[in-house]
């Protein structure tokens, strides 16, 4: 897998999207189709508790997505699952933001659920210190499950960023499912 495999081979770059509140960087997330955008709910609990405007805005990677000639969309928060009702299921660090205005040109993307993932090369696009606006990518393999259903994530060992913070949100695409 090539350096660049995440911009040329996927295209995984055109559902990636940073989250912004009040022109400030809170992290990634994806387009789910062209009505949602998922991200992590500890990125969307940065605006509940400093009690910010719920208005998000979304600015995508990919320059030819129509935006309905914009720049950035708005989004409100529609599920977080850290919200008390769910806490049952708190640890699952998930967050839904409804779009306000319908975009016209977003394929639906491959959400995969599969406890055969060990092994796979994986690819992310994330917004690091230092990479806010055109974010970078990182690459490395999926390791084993813990016995809390948590993944471990190998970088390769020449990768010059490694998952940190900043990628929080973003998408982990399997090279070998072809899905996130």
């Amino acid at each position: 897998m090539g350096r660049n495999s995440l911009m040329k081979g996927n295209n995984i770059s055109m559902y990636v999207v940073r989250i912004f509140c009040e022109n400030e960087l809170l992290g990634g997330g994806f387009f789910l189709d062209n009505q949602y955008v998922i991200t992590c709910s500890h990125v969307t609990d940065q605006i509940k508790s400093d009690n910010r405007s719920n208005k998000i805005n979304i600015k995508p990677l990919w320059p030819n997505l129509s935006l309905n000639n914009k720049k950035s969309i708005t989004a409100t928060l529609e599920i977080s699952l850290s919200d008390d009702k769910y806490n049952k299921i708190s640890e699952r660090d998930i967050a839904i933001l409804k779009i306000d205005e319908k975009l016209e040109i977003v394929k639906p993307i491959s959400l995969i659920s599969s406890n055969e993932l060990a092994g796979h090369n994986f690819c992310s696009l994330g917004f690091p210190k230092g990479h806010s606006e055109n974010g970078v990518n990182t690459e490395g393999k999926i390791g084993y499950k813990f016995a809390d259903d948590r993944i471990c994530i190998i970088n390769h060992k020449d990768e010059i960023v490694t998952l940190q913070k900043g990628f929080s949100g973003c998408p982990l695409w399997d090279e070998s499912i072809k899905g996130i």
